[in-house]
Order: structure tokens, then sequence, then C-alpha cells
């Protein structure tokens, strides 16, 4: 026999799964979300897993959080304190936060869960990089400059630790350093962007293929500084290695980033035509694949 607690949950997920419906208006009918009701074998938890997902691919992330946060009320319920599958939905919702744009409401989610994955992982444990990252990249966004470059800092120390050159997850240790180099860009510490996006560059040829995308990303972000640093003569061949990068492992946004900061210093440099050429190549790369 169902329960009450049971019933009550179908209840609860129908009108879910309704009011969701009706928001998303005719792409509801077109292609419906994964699931419509539960079973024995297929539980409220994993449907609302799949719904999450499925809003996630869809770009729908206000739904995603309410999907999550539904979830998340059903992990909270459980008896015994709360584990890493807690963390890991607490992660996730704060994720979808920043993805939404919804900044401060991440802060809070995400510093709940490095508090659950510390306790149970230990504070130099990749996981605990990871949550870091996200609560860095919230922290951002809203300018607190000085909460981010903390979190962004003690994610790059974790990984550096954790992540030696040999690990398969050494191409993450770059990716804490763009995460300082971008925090330094905005707030004018060129020198140390630079310093960062060099690092950066240097861990990703040592760990990645030589036509990885990645490996472009950090040359454009090394030659942009440059470039506001009229490091002319040291920017422009790393633009130029870069685009040779992406004829061959083509990345929409990085190559259209890598165009258009390239385009700047041509303009700089008083290269106009060239410049335009370069804006034009990454307007038709956005028209196909919109960001």
């Amino acid at each position: 026999m169902t329960s009450f607690s049971t019933y009550r949950g179908y209840v609860c997920l129908a009108l879910l799964l309704l009011a969701t419906h009706a928001a998303m208006g005719q792409d509801a009918l077109q292609e419906p979300p994964p699931c419509s009701q539960t079973s024995k074998s297929y539980t409220e938890e994993r449907c609302l897993n799949d719904l999450a997902n499925y809003y996630w691919d869809k770009g729908k992330h206000d739904d995603e959080v309410m999907i999550l946060k539904r979830l998340l009320s059903i992990q909270e319920r459980k008896p015994g304190p709360g584990g890493l599958d807690l963390a890991t939905t607490l992660r996730r919702l704060g994720y979808a936060y920043i993805s939404a744009g919804r900044y401060s409401e991440a802060q809070p989610v995400l510093s709940r869960a490095l508090g659950i994955q510390e306790k149970a992982l230990g504070q130099y444990d990749r996981e605990v990089s990871n949550t870091l990252r996200l609560l860095g990249q919230a922290y951002l966004y809203e300018r607190r400059n000085a909460e981010a470059e903390d979190s962004f800092a003690r994610a790059l120390t974790i990984r550096q630790k954790a992540l030696p050159p040999r690990n398969p997850g050494y191409p993450d240790v770059a990716e804490s350093f763009d995460d300082l180099g971008v925090l330094y860009e905005s707030e004018g510490k060129l020198s140390e962007a630079e310093g960062s996006f060099e690092h950066s560059l240097a861990v990703r040829e040592k760990s990645l293929t030589p036509d990885n995308y990645l490996i472009a990303r950090s040359l454009d972000y090394a030659a942009r500084v440059y470039t506001s640093e009229k490091k002319y003569r040291e920017a422009e061949p790393l633009f130029q290695r870069a685009l040779k990068i992406l004829e061959q492992s083509t990345e929409p946004n990085t190559a259209v980033d890598v165009l258009q900061d390239y385009a700047k210093l041509l303009a700089e440099t008083n290269r106009t035509s060239e410049a335009q050429s370069l804006r034009t190549r990454a307007q038709a790369i956005l028209e196909r694949n919109p960001r």
C-alpha cells in the first residue's frame, strides 16, 4: 500500500510538472520532459534528477532551479546527517543559480556544499576545489573580488596539490590559473594577469595535445593582456598560433573570442581592413552558433 507521505510526494511532483509544462508553452507539447510519473523502480528522486538534467540541456535554468530545490527537499528529509549526495545537489543548485544570473542565491548554497565536502573529504580534495571555483565565480559576477580571489586561490592550491602533472586531471590547474587571470585583468592588474595566463598556457601545453582548443584559449588570454599592455609584438604570434589551432579543432566560442581580440590589436596598430575581416569572420560564426 502506498503511504500517505509517498502519495503526497507524487501529488507534489505532478503539480510541479504541470507548472513547468505551462511555463514551457509550446515547447512542452513538442518535446515533453523525460518523466511524468514515478514508480517503485523509477522513484521521484530519479525523476527529478532527470528533469533537472533536461532543463539544464535546454538552458532553462530557472526551471532547473525549481526542480533541484524539490530534489533537495527530499534529500534533506532522509534520516542521518547530510552526505555527499546532498552536497552534489547543493552544488548543482548553485551552478543553476549562477547560470540563471542569480548570483547572491548561489553563494549560501555553494558554501553549504563546501562545508559538507570539507568535512567528508578533507580540505584538499578535488571535489572541494570544484565547489570553491563555482563559489568564486558567484562572487566575481557580483564584483566581490576579495572573496572571489580567496576562493580561486584556494581552488588552485588544492588542485596543485591533488593533481600533479601526470594526473589526468592536471589540466584543471590551468582552469584555476585562468580564473585568477580573469579576475586580475578585470581589476587592471595586468602583470598579475599576464603571469596567471602564462602559467595556464604552460600547464596546457604540458598536458594536452597541440591541437586542443583549450591551448588556443590560453594563448588568447595571454595575447589579450599583452595587447592591453601595448606589447603587440608579443601578442600577435600568440593570436596567430591560436587561430591555426582552431582551424583544426574548432570551438565556436573560443574562435569568436580569438578573432575579436586579434581584431582589437589590428585596429590599435592601424590595420583597419584586416581588423574588419576578422570581425566579419567572428560575426559569421556567431550567426551559425549563437551564444
